[in-house]
């Protein structure tokens, strides 16, 4: 039923499906439908090195054994991954991305697999560390997908998730002027109706309500950053990449700590998984620097698993406002201690 990528030569592409007597869900292959995703960061020097920042910092110190990185794209993030773990895999559902990734990745040992990330191809307990960034936008409903990051993580390891975060300070203003609270629902950013019926979603969510959802799952919230605090065109129009990222790094920390954190439109967040939720948010233009949080999870006996080691195309969409990137840690199969949320 589960791969074991590490055993896969350099640029390996393995497409599997998983039998099953239930119905298929949709299939996300939106992203083989004439779109260019390489194309798309052109000009977007600062996000990507936003994103990059977010996790060497939520990473710091740390190795890993096995990781994988779900809705990868075309690897972008793998080779940095590379750098904090002995096996990483693209774990990605679009056959184009993953003909992308084979130029991307060549001459590496990084594994690609065609997987999506509500039906993962992992064996339980087989991960030390998953990221999944630029991909809820994409998933209303995330409470499968959550599930399965929690079973195919081991007790212990760690999870960061992006979350698109509609509760950004242009929202959060706005719905106080008018005296209503966020909407703790998903939100649709399109801008034009689909034109396909099976049309990929573009949503931004409550980040308090995630944070329930990986509770859920087994997750528990660990650490959180705002990812994408500069996200303006005028800005990078204006002023070098370079002193972009400074500043962007000076914050990410600053306003995670604080409710005003929330202005951004990404998020990332460090959690472990004693069976609840982490996320890490990096995205697209949603609102301006959202946290990101990371949860992980701890051993039966209380040690930490998964640290430092001794040895077509696309529908338009409103523009994102990335939610904070989180962490997650997977847990014991004890029941989940109460969630630790920071504000």
């Amino acid at each position: 039923m589960g791969v074991a990528p590490h055993g896969l030569g350099a640029g390996c592409v393995v497409r599997l499906a998983r039998v099953t007597d239930e119905k298929r869900k949709k299939v996300a292959d939106q992203y083989d439908r004439g779109y260019d995703y390489t194309a798309y960061w052109d000009n977007r020097d600062y996000e990507h090195a936003a994103e990059e920042a977010a996790i060497r910092r939520l990473l710091d110190g740390r190795h890993f054994g096995r990781a994988a990185d779900v809705g990868g794209g075309f690897g972008r993030l793998c080779l940095l991954l590379r750098e904090y773990a002995d096996h990483v895999t693209l774990a990605e559902p679009s056959r184009t991305q993953l003909e992308a990734a084979e130029r991307v990745l060549a001459g590496t040992d990084i594994a690609q697999v065609q997987m999506q990330a509500d039906d993962l191809q992992f064996d339980d307990a087989s991960l030390d560390l998953l990221t999944m960034v630029r991909v809820m936008h994409h998933i209303p409903e995330p409470t499968t997908e959550f599930s399965e990051i929690a079973r195919v993580l081991k007790p212990g390891a760690t999870a960061l998730i992006e979350v698109a975060n509609y509760g950004h300070f242009k929202n959060r203003r706005r719905f106080k002027k008018e005296g209503k609270a966020l909407p703790k629902e998903p939100v649709s950013i399109r801008t034009a109706t689909a034109e396909e019926p099976d049309a990929i979603a573009f949503v931004n969510h409550n980040v308090d309500t995630v944070v329930d959802q990986l509770a859920s799952a087994g997750l528990h919230l660990e650490r959180k950053l705002s990812v994408s605090n500069l996200r303006s065109e005028k800005l990078k129009k204006a002023l070098p990449t370079g002193l972009l990222v400074s500043v962007e790094k000076a914050l990410q920390e600053r306003l995670a700590s604080r409710d005003s954190a929330r202005a951004s439109s990404s998020s990332c967040a460090a959690a472990d998984h004693r069976p609840v939720p982490g996320a890490c948010g990096l995205g697209r233009r949603r609102a301006r620097g959202q946290p990101l949080a990371v949860p992980r999870a701890r051993r039966p006996g209380g040690r930490r698993a998964g640290g430092a080691r001794s040895g077509r195309r696309r529908a338009r969409a409103a523009p994102d406002r990335r939610a904070p990137l989180h962490g997650v840690r997977r847990g014991s199969r004890r029941a989940p201690a109460p969630l630790q949320r920071r504000r």
